[in-house]
């Protein structure tokens, strides 16, 4: 079943779908789709490949199914997610979807407290450390948390090389 998965049918499928937003497309459309020979679709499994990778666009919800008053055909519309999908800039969604991440306080102590604990310094510098970042105010803790972010991104000698596997894992 895999096998009829298509990538490229599925973007001419979603093309399609856009070109044609905010009305709906019937089965005719997009069958004439695969008749491309760049898609690879025999005539024998054209059937199973529009609707696999419908099913599969449908259960990404990028595109959806539409009822007909009209016709006994499926109608397929696609989705707000779909046209983000396939635009260059991401659509909407990227500028809808900032990922904003919080850290508390104590995790931001906890993990200065573990850097100080680790350090090659007398334990009464540990100490006076520890003491000293106990009793700094939210905001000076925010604002050492942006310098330390700072001083750490221009300290790693290899960032850019890091950054790449770090994103190549994600």
């Amino acid at each position: 079943m895999m096998q009829v998965l298509n990538r490229q049918f599925q973007k001419q499928i979603l093309e399609t779908l856009a070109n044609s937003y905010p009305e709906p497309c019937g089965l005719d459309a997009i069958f004439n789709l695969a008749l491309n020979p760049e898609l690879f679709i025999s005539q024998e499994t054209l059937f199973d490949a529009y609707k696999i990778n419908i099913a599969y666009l449908g259960e990404l919800g990028l595109v959806e199914k539409c009822p007909s008053k009209i016709s006994t055909d499926a109608l397929y519309r696609i989705t707000a997610k779909g046209i983000d999908f396939i635009s260059d800039d991401g659509g909407l969604s990227a500028i809808l979807g900032v990922v904003t991440v919080k850290l508390h306080a104590e995790t931001i102590r906890d993990l200065l407290e573990s850097k100080i604990s680790d350090a090659s310094i007398s334990d009464d510098d540990k100490n006076s450390l520890k003491k000293k970042l106990s009793t700094l105010s939210g905001e000076a803790l925010k604002e050492l948390t942006k310098e330390l972010v700072k001083k750490g991104i221009e300290h790693v000698p290899d960032a850019i090389s890091w950054l790449q596997l770090f994103l190549a894992k994600a």
